[in-house]
């Protein structure tokens, strides 16, 4: 059932719509959407399928979702999955669960209890994870938090303090990953003002003051002030630059 009243779209059950200018867009079942949507609030449970952009002011899923275009909002929160295939802009972005983005994201902070798969880049000012990402480009934030619950990968890194760490049971996400797959990053570079890391494989890492922790190897390690080791750590080559 498809009801449009004061300037809202709501699908019930299974419906389709035509896209549009609205107040709020409520999708709650199975509903698609055909065309643009611009409008105060977003939300969609179950499954839903937009073919076109969203622009928005709030935008949340929970259940499942694909969204065929770009997505710009000032707030995104998912529970559950969605996969964008277009570019993604927003202040705050918080996703539990699951989340695949064929292009690049752009936020002003970011946390993720999860997965997140970004096929191009990210750039944002806090980027926090708990769980597992993969990043085709840069990932590029003042602040880089992660615990890591499975294997991640992201082709470089940029940032000012730059902090991966195995992530802890007490979290529970441990249980969502797989036990024989090695809980560990992969990276060409990573660079820093600040960094620490774990259970990292990278070919270069440099930074101001870099800590090298346990299960890292690094083939390269050039750092201005200070090198740190701990536990079984390896570094192939160290150089000091001035």
């Amino acid at each position: 059932m498809n009801k449009v009243k004061n300037g809202d779209l709501k699908i019930s059950g299974s419906g389709s719509a035509a896209g549009g200018v609205f107040e709020d867009v409520d999708i709650s079942g199975s509903g698609k959407i055909n065309g643009n949507i611009d409008c105060h609030k977003f939300r969609t449970s179950g499954s839903s399928k937009v073919n076109g952009d969203i622009s928005t002011n709030a935008f949340k899923v929970s259940g499942s979702s694909h969204i065929y275009g770009n997505v710009d909002s000032e707030d995104i929160h998912v529970s559950g999955n969605v996969h964008i295939d277009g570019h993604v802009g927003a202040k705050t972005v918080s996703i539990s669960g699951s989340a695949h983005i064929e292009r690049h994201l752009a936020a002003e902070f970011i946390e993720i209890k999860g997965g997140v798969t970004i096929d191009e880049s990210c750039s944002t000012e806090v980027f926090n994870m708990n769980g597992k990402f993969k990043i085709g480009g840069l990932l590029n934030a003042d602040t880089v938090d992660v615990h890591l619950y499975h294997r991640s990968s992201v082709k470089e890194i940029g940032g000012e303090t730059i902090k991966v760490r195995i992530g802890k049971t007490a979290f529970g996400l441990s249980k969502l990953f797989s036990p024989l797959v090695r809980t560990e990053l992969t990276a060409d570079l990573i660079e820093g003002d600040t960094i620490f890391l774990e259970n990292t494989t990278a070919k270069v890492v440099r930074g101001n003051t870099v800590h090298i922790g346990a299960g890292c190897h690094i083939d390269l390690v050039e750092y201005k002030e200070k090198l740190t080791r701990s536990g079984d750590g390896t570094v192939r080559t160290e150089k000091k630059i001035l």
